[in-house]
This record gives C-alpha cells, sequence and structure tokens, in this order.
C-alpha cells in the first residue's frame, strides 16, 4: 500500500490529514518512525515518508529529510510535523507505505494463482497442505491464536489452551469452505493431511497432542480401532468428512509418541507413521505374519488400517530407543510399494532393519550422532531396501516421493557439510557437490540404485512429483546466490528481500525437469519493518493429481514485500499479517497459504505405442533401446536427432530404414530420466513426437 501527496508551491504540508476511519487502533512510535494502523482484517506498519522534490533534469530527488508523524488531532487522524527545509516555489512530494514487490516475469504475466497471510495476533503455523476432489486445498497446523479464522458451525470454535491443531478446507478457487480448532487444554501439534477421494471424499489428519482430554470419537468408524484415553496426550489420527465433521479421532501411542505422516493406498488401506514407545508395553502393535517386518520395541513405527480403520499392522522398524528416532514422510509408488523417511539413531546405535533385494545403495553404518534413513515395504509388508543416508555429524530425512516409474524422490537436513554420497546424473542435470550445503535432494530407481544426489545451500523441508518425475521441492534459505532460475511466465523473483544474515531467510521453490535439469527456481518471500527476526519458510507443499496446482504452506514475519495474490470472487484473503504487539522487535509469525499454476504433465500414456504419421516408435516408456517402425512405403536414409526438454540435443543417429521393419536405437548411458522430443527426418519428411525414457 502506497500514497503520493503532491504540495503544489505556496501549500502547506501541515494541512495535510490523514483520517483512518474504522481502524481499532491507530499509534505512532516515534522512535522507529512507524505508524501502525490496526483493524480487523490486519496490522499495517507505514514507516517515514520520503520527502522528494521534482528537479527538472533528474526528476524526483529525495531531500534527505523525513517529516514525523502527529497524532495530535484526534485519535484515528495523522498529520505531518517536523518539516525540513524545502524551496516552497517547487513541487515538494511525500511518499508513504512501501511498494508491493513486483516479480520479475518472462513472457509476460505470473503464475501466482492465490497467496494470502493466514493466521491471526499469535504464532500460526501451517504445516502441510494437499489437493482433493475437484483440487479442493486442506492446510493444517497449529496455532496459539483464539480469533484463528474458523468457519461459523465449525466442530470447534476455541481454542482451548497453548497451541491448538487447525484443520481448514477451501475450493480450488481459494474460497473457504471450513475450518476448526481441534485440541485440549495442552499442545496440540497437526502434521499431516491425506484424502481419500471416493464418493466420501474424507481427509485423514495426524499429529501429536499433550492433552488428556484431546478430542476423540469414533461415531464414524464403528467397530474399528479406537484409543479414547490418555494420561498424557500422544500420537492421534483423525477422519474428517468433506463438509467438516469429526468422524473418527482416536489417540496411538502415549506420552511421547506421534505421528507425523498419512498416506492411503488404491485399495483405501491408511498407513501412518511416526514416532512411538513401547517401554511400558502398551504401544498398539500388529504382527502381520509370514515375511512382513516386525519389531515389538524401538521407536519409528509404521501402522497400517484397512478401510474401516481396522489394525492390520503395526510395528516398530527398529530395536533400540534412540528418542529421535521417527518416520517423518511416507509415500505409496504405482505397485502399493510403502516408501518410509526419517531418522534414526541419535542416542544410540540402535539396531535398524536392512534389506537389498535389488541391486540398491546401501549404508548400512551410522556416520554420526544421527543419519537419515530410506526404507522401501512390499504391499505384503515385506523390507524390500532400506538405507542409512549420512556422512560423519547429523543428517534427517524430511520427504519422500515417487513417480510413475517407481522412481524415488527424497530430500532431507544435514549438519555435516561432507562426506554425504553425491552422485552427478551427467548431462545438465543440476549438481552441486561443494561443502558447507544445507540440505541434500536425491534420486534412486525402484530398486534403490543411485540416480542422482545432490546438495542445496537451503533448508529443504519438502517435496513432491509429478507423474513424468517433474520435481518441486520448497522449504526456506539464506543463500545470497541460490541458484534461481526463470521460467516463461512463472512468479520470477531474483533476489532474496532479506539482508543476509545467520538468522534471516526467504522461503523458495526449486523445480527441475523430467532430466533434472533446472526448470524454475526463485526466492518466494518478503522482509519486515518492524521485527528482528526476518523469515520466510515454507515448510508443506503439494501438487494436484493432474500437476497443474502447486500449493505451498508455511510461516513469515514479512510485513512488506510479501508476494500476495488476491483472485477475487469470494476467496479467503488477508491482506496483513496481524501482530499481537506490532511495537516489539520479536513480533509473532503469521501462516501463509501460496498457489501457483504450473505447466501439466507430458500427456504420455505409460506403455503406449506413440504413432506419429505413419511412423510408430516403441516402446514408451523406454528403458534404453528404441524401434521405430516405418509403413510400407517408407524407405531411404532415416536421421534422428534427439533432444532434452530445454531444447538440447542429446543424441543423433543415422539409419537405413526398409519398409515394415523396424530400426533400432540404444540411448547414451549418461541421459537421465525424462521426457525427450525425437525429430524423425525420412525423405525430406520430418517426423516429431515424444517419449520416456527411464534410466536403468
Amino acid at each position: 500500500m502506497k500514497f503520493e501527496f503532491v504540495i503544489h508551491p505556496g501549500g502547506d504540508p501541515e494541512d495535510i490529514l490523514m483520517t483512518f476511519e474504522g481502524a481499532d487502533n491507530v499509534q505512532v512510535i516515534q522512535s522507529l518512525g512507524l505508524l501502525i494502523v490496526s483493524s480487523s482484517i490486519g496490522t499495517y506498519v507505514f514507516p517515514k515518508p520520503k520527502a522528494l522534490k521534482i528537479d527538472t533534469v533528474s526528476g524526483a530527488v529525495e531531500l534527505g529529510w523525513q517529516p514525523d508523524w502527529d497524532l495530535s488531532v484526534t485519535g484515528d487522524t495523522v498529520k505531518f510535523t517536523n518539516i525540513g527545509s524545502y524551496n516552497p516555489a517547487e513541487v515538494l512530494i511525500f511518499t508513504l507505505g512501501e511498494e508491493p514487490f513486483a516479480a520479475t516475469t518472462v513472457g509476460g504475466g505470473t503464475n501466482l494463482r492465490w497467496s494470502t497471510y493466514f493466521g491471526h495476533s499469535q504464532y500460526d503455523f501451517p504445516i502441510s497442505t494437499v489437493f482433493g476432489e475437484t483440487n479442493r486445498i486442506t492446510v493444517v497446523g497449529y496455532t496459539e491464536s483464539t480469533q484463528f479464522p474458523v468457519s461459523i458451525g465449525s466442530y470447534q470454535s476455541i481454542n482451548l489452551g497453548g497451541y491448538d491443531s487447525f484443520v481448514s478446507d477451501f475450493d480450488d478457487t481459494g474460497v473457504l469452505n471450513w475450518s476448526t480448532y481441534c485440541g485440549g487444554t495442552e499442545n496440540d501439534n497437526a502434521q499431516d493431511v491425506e484424502p481419500f477421494i471416493d464418493v466420501r471424499d474424507y481427509v485423514y489428519v495426524v499429529g501429536r497432542t499433550g492433552s488428556s482430554n484431546f478430542p476423540v470419537t469414533n461415531v464414524g468408524s464403528p467397530g474399528g480401532y479406537f484409543d479414547g484415553a490418555s494420561t498424557s496426550g500422544g500420537g492421534y489420527i483423525q477422519q474428517y468428512t468433506f463438509n467438516g465433521v469429526l468422524s473418527w479421532s482416536t489417540f496411538f501411542g502415549e506420552g511421547d509418541a506421534g505421528i507425523y505422516s498419512v498416506a492411503v493406498d488404491d485399495a483405501d488401506n491408511i498407513f501412518v507413521g511416526g514416532r512411538g514407545n513401547n517401554t511400558n508395553g502398551d504401544f498398539p502393535l500388529e504382527d502381520l505374519g509370514g515375511s512382513a517386518l516386525y519389531h515389538d520395541d524401538g521407536r519409528a513405527f509404521v501402522a497400517k488400517f484397512d478401510p474401516d480403520h481396522n489394525l492390520d499392522w503395526s510395528t516398530f522398524l527398529n530395536s533400540g530407543e534412540s528418542g529421535h528416532d521417527r518416520v517423518y514422510e511416507m509415500s505409496i509408488d504405482q505397485s502399493d510399494n510403502l516408501i518410509l523417511i526419517g531418522i534414526t539413531g541419535y542416542e544410540s546405535d540402535p539396531y535398524f532393519e536392512f534389506a537389498n533385494q535389488g541391486p540398491g545403495y546401501q549404508d548400512n553404518t551410522i556416520g554420526g550422532t544421527a543419519d537419515a534413513f530410506i526404507a522401501k515395504i512390499n504391499s505384503g509388508g515385506e523390507l524390500y531396501w532400506s538405507t542409512y543416508i549420512g556422512s560423519s555429524n547429523g543428517e534427517r530425512g524430511n520427504s519422500i516421493a515417487t513417480d510413475n516409474y517407481g522412481n524415488i524422490y527424497a530430500c532431507g537436513f544435514s549438519t555435516s557439510f561432507s562426506g554425504l554420497p553425491v552422485y552427478d546424473a551427467g548431462g545438465l542435470s543440476y549438481f552441486n557437490d561443494v561443502d558447507y550445503q544445507k540440505s541434500w535432494i536425491a534420486k534412486f530407481s525402484p530398486t534403490g540404485s543411485q540416480a542422482w544426489f545432490t546438495l542445496l545451500d537451503a533448508s529443504a523441508y519438502h517435496l513432491d512429483v509429478k507423474p513424468d518425475g517433474e520435481i518441486y521441492v520448497t522449504g526456506s534459505t539464506r543463500s545470497e546466490d541460490f541458484p534461481i532460475h526463470d521460467r516463461s511466465s512463472m512468479y520470477f523473483q531474483d533476489e532474496s528481500n532479506n539482508v543476509y544474515s545467520s538468522t534471516n531467510t526467504n522461503s523458495f521453490v526449486f523445480s527441475l525437469n523430467p532430466s533434472l535439469e533446472p526448470l524454475w527456481i526463485t526466492y518466494f518471500g518478503g522482509t519486515s519493518n518492524i521485527s528482528s527476526t526476518r523469515q520466510d519458510i515454507a515448510q508443506g507443499l503439494d501438487l494436484s493429481d493432474d500437476g497443474s496446482l502447486l500449493s505451498i504452506v508455511g510461516i513469515t514475519t514479512s510485513n512488506v514485500y510479501f508476494p500476495l495474490e488476491d483472485p477475487g470472487n469470494g476467496a479467503f484473503f488477508q491482506p496483513a499479517i496481524i501482530f499481537a504487539n506490532p511495537t516489539s522487535s520479536g513480533s509473532s509469525w503469521d501462516g501463509f497459504i501460496s498457489v501457483f499454476d504450473v505447466s501439466p504433465n507430458v500427456s504420455v500414456p505409460e506403455h503406449e505405442i506413440i504413432s506419429s504419421e505413419g511412423l510408430q516408435v516403441y516402446p514408451n516408456p523406454s528403458f534404453g533401446e528404441i524401434s521405430i517402425l516405418s509403413n510400407d512405403k517408407q524407405r531411404g536414409t532415416m536421421k534422428i536427432d534427439i533432444y532434452n526438454s530445454l531444447g538440447v540435443k542429446v543424441a543423433d543417429y543415422s539409419r537405413e530404414s526398409l519398409p515394415n521393419q523396424n530400426v533400432k536405437i540404444t540411448l547414451p548411458e549418461n541421459i537421465a530420466t525424462g521426457v525427450y522430443h525425437f525429430k524423425i527426418t525420412l525423405n525430406s519428411e520430418e517426423f516429431n513426437t515424444r517419449l520416456v525414457y527411464v534410466s536403468p
């Protein structure tokens, strides 16, 4: 928001009066030079105005002094005072406020569809976001605010104490469908959300609570698993209907137990993972039998419920009592394999079960105080592959996802800065092996073979992958030279809005194409002119099933320059941070929700032969060998040029073609998994098609 006041020759700047009608409070902090206007929709913080004159040669020129604010007229009316020296025969201009941040875009327009603050006057922490049926968006987290935006008739309309969990659901245009607190008298933290898309259109929410009076119910799940009593809180699992009715809510584990991830497979089975404790023999365990993984002591756990919420299987992944062991996230691939990521081995070196049924990468030695781990479990509960990811100090696995071909993508933190298993995928793929990076991103084949492992100077909290292998990562960075990469018509912020320091951060979006080449990489955030903590931290990310939308959620102290977008038509929009104490240098966080339009997936049906004007190119996807079949009239020299998604030629061939016979080529071993464009020239005719290549 910005105002300009033009004082023509003969005018008096002290005659200007500004009245803020409808404001709850207007105050001036002269020591900071701030005018603070608070209302029910937010708090606006205006710095001192700038004084400029108009020079016929140089245009607007700053005069080197700034007027003060004066609230002496009335409680909501402000004027200017302490006017400095200027020539009254010249035009004087006062500029008030901050320009909204203007992102650089290429090709016109921006793909930022909806972006809003989300919270109220205390600390608000959106943690996870997910797209559901018809691209509705559900956001979960926790809040200390007592006036958090909950809907009329919500399940729980008040905060019962400390931090309460919240669940908020929006339609695909940003209109708030419903929003509710859910918690007891102690701290309650929602951690993850997953849709259950069928005619019932549920969402599952998991987290941890310290409240013995946390809301529980089995009204929607009679006969299913239910634990309605706890003396000290623990993990919890909930099911909400499409209109916000809480139909199942149960404790799962006691004390310091917590659930950090939930996933639903194609058969509607529900999987949860997190941290448990069976010291007292009361953790809910269930042996699936046969060759299924099962340990009755440990900390990191996974559990499976059938669609009726009966507990089919619950096991620890390790034997030992390392207090920080936990599953942070899980993903289910196209073959209903369960992929887990987390952390293990903080205080001790507990027994962690290993398997390697394929030619997978495996590190089975804790390298420092803690390592990340990845584990793949088949649909029968059998451990197929597992490995540590670590080096000499401490690592953590944060997020995991899979593409349509079973490839596994993961990201996490590191405090080691060296010794991680970096691996360059070759070609033009993004790769950074420089020490002192704070995060890692990796790709493994379906059998666990290492396909790519890079470092990133950022805190990578979450990732997701389109079916074709296009990667999106979000988090926060304080890097001044983050590897930004613009993309036509996409939101693009080419520099951080926060001055470099050990604490100041901006969020980011980091996207690579299926060949692991930079696609779209941008800072995303603002700054603060009153808070000593200048941070934007994106913590949750999700892609819609059709690959057209990207949602990120997180926390921010940025009251200026933050990228906001109001789509109108009734969409929820909070235009400003609502501070509990806007004069304090340690003011509270607000949440944010931002949704982008992203390019849809390349539409290439799996295993389908692609026919291009008389030529057939197959199989698709290919694992290296490709056949090109001509028709009964085509013969001659066939020239084949292959390009990656950036238009760079990666291979070319020349072959003799005979009617109704296959021309076979083998792709180079050094090209990465991705979508490739084939230009085939035969008898001066040009044929074009696309094909997905999956690196073995």
